[in-house]
């Protein structure tokens, strides 16, 4: 059982390898069967570990308070955090293992708090055991001493007093005066055994649970720790156990998969960590929302420029399109209008309050899943009778999408195109919008192709990306080739009933399903 690292690997594992305690496993890990709690590498994932939260909230709520170990013999490792213990109703290894991967991830501060010895097989219970550093005899002797110069006797003090008087043992002389007759080296020690003369005898350790005995380097050297909480992430922290939580949440029943800590690679080959990285798939398109999670330092009132500017180009190289971030408590003036330039989705924490409270515009996925069930109820209506287009009409509208039938819009180049279908929603986290035509093309020359660029050309320069094209019967296959090519969802419109099962949510009623 190893706590702590051993003293002599103390400096190298500083100074060289730079190393978290818990990278010597060797070193610091417990040799029995008890369960090693752990947060999860590269991510906090407080709120899913009960009893790290319990530690941080306390912590959170107690200023200065430290969690320091205390000998306790009645323990299977001679000591605990009684603390720790207590807050988290948990004891020996696994409290150890909880301080140890919150410190790991910079959430606690661990500093030295006193070295002790243990035995091979973990035990702590020794006694000092004087030996003679020459025979390693238990047999000793301690006392003053007295070297007679005349006859270069040494002798402990007491064999020299005859009376009054201070006379030589061995030659009978009368000492008198010290520094010309004798000296006193001081206190020495004398072995019995071999009668050796010595300052300090060499100390060795008894194990009170087995009687054996070990010298100094034959035992383990092991640091305790004290563990306090690291005050630059408080606001992150308190951020983390609650609104996080309830924002990965919404995340979730919006119907996005939410991946935490991602370590993607940019264009420029280096490696970036994104906080929360949220993923849509439907039948048209991939969504992908990168969200990062920015707070104040201590003692500021607002997350300033450099730190937006610094996630933005990390999430520019990565090339995700999408981008929100979480503020604690707020952006600074400067960064929200360079945020409003960049297309970056801001939430402090009133606006991301109000959004989950569902005071904002924004449709709620309470409200989304009402309207949901609601439609459920209802008869899906024929194609026939609305056709290609307003089949397609009526799928993104149940989708919660808001849709314009021959929509102008100008695009960036400052022409204004006509759109059959434009669809536009935003859910919170991103502005989805999405493109439609249908194709006729057996009643062209080019089957389809010219009608394909065209669209394509006119929703690109209007800032579209989901494209969606029905085409009756079929594009050509350089038609075809193109819309691939340019990420265009290309229909048949013999295709639309299977895809409409696609398209709508899952939690829509098998029997509701278009037939």
């Amino acid at each position: 059982m190893r706590l702590g690292r051993k003293l002599k690997e103390k400096k190298i594992e500083d100074k060289e390898s730079n190393q978290p305690l818990q990278d010597a496993k060797s070193e610091n890990s417990y040799d029995t069967d008890e369960e090693v709690i752990t947060i999860e590498p590269n991510t906090l994932h407080l709120w899913k570990n009960p009893k790290a939260v319990k530690l941080v909230s306390w912590l959170l709520s107690h200023k200065d308070a430290r969690i320091d170990p205390e000998i306790n013999l009645q323990s299977r490792e001679g000591y605990n955090y009684r603390t720790a213990d207590d807050i988290m109703e948990t004891s020996g290894k696994t409290t150890w293992s909880i301080l140890e991967s919150l410190a790991e991830k910079n959430v606690l501060l661990k500093d030295d708090f006193e070295r002790i010895l243990l035995t091979l097989d973990g035990s702590i219970q020794l006694i000092p055991v004087e030996r003679c550093p020459n025979c390693d005899s238990a047999h000793l002797s301690r006392g003053k001493m007295i070297e007679h110069f005349a006859c270069g006797h040494v002798g402990f003090e007491e064999d020299f007093v005859s009376g009054l008087k201070t006379v030589c043992p061995k030659c009978k002389k009368e000492l008198k005066l010290i520094g010309t007759d004798y000296r006193n080296p001081g206190l020495r020690y004398t072995c019995k055994n071999c009668q050796g003369i010595f300052p300090l005898p060499t100390i060795k350790y008894r194990c009170l649970k087995t009687g054996e005995i070990y010298s100094l380097e034959e035992l383990n050297h092991v640091w305790l720790y004290s563990y306090r909480l690291n005050e630059n992430c408080r606001t992150r922290l308190e951020f983390e156990l609650e609104p996080k939580k309830r924002f990965v949440d919404y995340l979730y029943k919006l119907g996005y998969s939410v991946q935490e800590s991602m370590k993607l690679q940019g264009k420029s080959g280096a490696t970036h960590t994104i906080d929360l990285l949220a993923t849509m798939d439907d039948p048209i398109a991939r969504h992908t929302v990168a969200i990062g999670i920015l707070a104040a330092p201590q003692g500021e009132e607002a997350v300033n420029i450099d730190s937006l500017f610094s996630l933005d180009s990390k999430i520019y190289d990565i090339g995700i399109k999408h981008k929100i971030v979480l503020a604690v408590p707020r952006l600074a003036p400067d960064a929200k209008k360079f945020a409003e330039r960049q297309g970056i989705r801001v939430y402090g924490l009133e606006e991301l309050g109000a959004l989950l409270s569902g005071q904002t515009d924004v449709p709620t996925p309470a409200n989304r899943e009402t309207q949901e069930i609601a439609g459920e109820s209802e008869m899906e209506p024929e194609l026939s009778k609305l056709g290609p287009k307003g089949f397609l009409k009526y799928l993104l509208e149940k989708k919660g999408y808001m849709v314009t039938e021959n929509a102008r819009v100008t695009g960036r180049s400052g022409v204004e195109h006509t759109l059959e279908l434009y669809a536009q929603k935003d859910d919170g986290i991103t502005s989805h919008q999405v493109a439609a035509c249908v194709i006729l093309s057996g009643h062209n020359d080019g089957n389809g192709v010219n009608e394909v660029v065209q669209f394509d050309t006119a929703a690109y320069d209007a800032g579209i990306t989901d494209k969606v094209i029905i085409t009756i019967p079929r594009l050509s296959k350089a038609a075809k080739q193109f819309a691939e090519y340019q990420h265009i969802k290309v229909l048949e419109a013999k295709d639309l009933i299977e895809f409409s099962n696609q398209f709508l949510d899952s939690k829509t009623n098998t029997n509701n399903k278009v037939k």
